[in-house]
């Protein structure tokens, strides 16, 4: 259990006792969700501190060993005397998580030594990047809810349907499924292919356009990520030479991907087949990104990344082509990686489809 984890690991921070405020932190030490509190966890117990908005739904929820859940009005308050029912000298903080007023104001009303040196997010974060098989559940059924929504949408697909109409059909599917967005869907095609990030417009889909879709469903705190492309009609000769060099660039790094390597190497991989292709410059984000309870985790696939990749790290494979004002292609799969490979949890084929 990760809380136990942390308990039995927090001596590495130098520290007694951790205060945990992000709620992305709490819940996955907790299990539960709320907008506001303190998470304190010293060697042998923890208390969670909610207000009295989410007090009962905690007290419903399924507890967790070694975890307490008490009332406070006055977070602060509270956390002073809990460090001082337990005798606590120095308290480790999310130093890259809190604004340093914030952190300075602990400093001054807590009766110990508060640290926030980052120890205690790198423990953290290395503990949130192994997932645990519960956690593998969630997400693979989060991207069940994605793949669904994204077979809706290829038969909304059609010449004149605007990218922000398929958006909104993608996006009430997944409300539908009692699913949450992950991100803010993308929806962008014809010359809009060619930006990454593009947001959903007005523009009409036309013949012979490229439509990319990258989406994902938050199920149960959980996320999921897929992009895929998509023509209306038969494509370019160009277009499917582009896209045959983002699917060999895709398949290399999920035949070689595995656990000892670092995300740069992975991210070389697909970067090696992409220049040579001639077309370098035109992939210009990393290969790929871990996935959890936030859609943008660590570790990466990138070019400066050398985190050592470990069994049970989630991340995306995601290379792509870009040529400016025209059209783009990517690709994107989520994998768990394994002692010899990857665990592909994306079963949405991805021979080019011409709609």
């Amino acid at each position: 259990m990760p809380l136990q984890k942390l308990m039995s690991r927090l001596g590495e921070t130098g520290a007694e006792c951790a205060l945990i405020e992000s709620p992305v932190n709490r819940r996955y030490f907790t299990g539960f969700h709320s907008s506001a509190g303190m998470l304190l966890v010293s060697a042998d117990r923890a208390v969670h501190l909610l207000d009295f908005r989410y007090f009962e739904m905690a007290k419903q929820a399924a507890a967790r060993p070694g975890l307490q859940t008490r009332q406070a009005r006055d977070f602060l308050a509270a956390a002073r005397e809990v460090c001082r029912e337990w005798g606590i000298s120095s308290l480790g903080i999310e130093a890259q998580w809190q604004p340093v007023a914030r952190a300075t104001r602990l400093e001054k009303e807590l009766p110990c030594q508060v640290v926030w040196d980052g120890k205690l997010d790198r423990l953290i974060g290395e503990l949130r990047a192994v997932k645990t098989p519960e956690e593998r559940n969630k997400i693979a059924a989060a991207q069940q809810v994605t793949e669904a929504a994204f077979v809706h949408a290829l038969n909304r697909i059609r010449p004149g349907v605007t990218e922000r109409t398929l958006t909104a059909e993608i996006d009430c599917f997944f409300r539908r499924e009692g699913a949450e967005l992950a991100f803010e869907t993308i929806c962008v095609a014809g010359p809009n292919s060619s930006l990454p990030h593009g947001e959903p417009s007005a523009y009409q889909v036309q013949p012979g356009d490229f439509i990319t879709f990258d989406m994902g469903a938050k199920l149960d705190g959980y996320c999921s990520d897929m992009t895929r492309t998509v023509a209306l009609g038969k494509v370019k000769p160009e277009q499917r030479r582009i896209y045959g060099a983002v699917l060999e660039a895709q398949t290399a790094v999920l035949a070689r991907l595995k656990a000892g390597m670092t995300g740069k190497d992975g991210d070389a991989i697909a970067r090696e087949i992409i220049s040579r292709e001639g077309f370098g410059e035109c992939f210009g984000h990393g290969t790929g990104h871990s996935v959890g309870l936030e859609i943008h985790e660590s570790p990466c696939l990138n070019t400066a990344d050398e985190t050592i990749l470990r069994p049970g790290m989630v991340v995306t494979v995601e290379p792509g082509i870009y040529l400016e004002g025209r059209f783009g292609v990517r690709i994107e799969d989520m994998v768990a990686v394994e002692e010899d490979g990857v665990y592909n949890f994306t079963a949405v084929d991805k021979t080019l489809l011409e709609l």
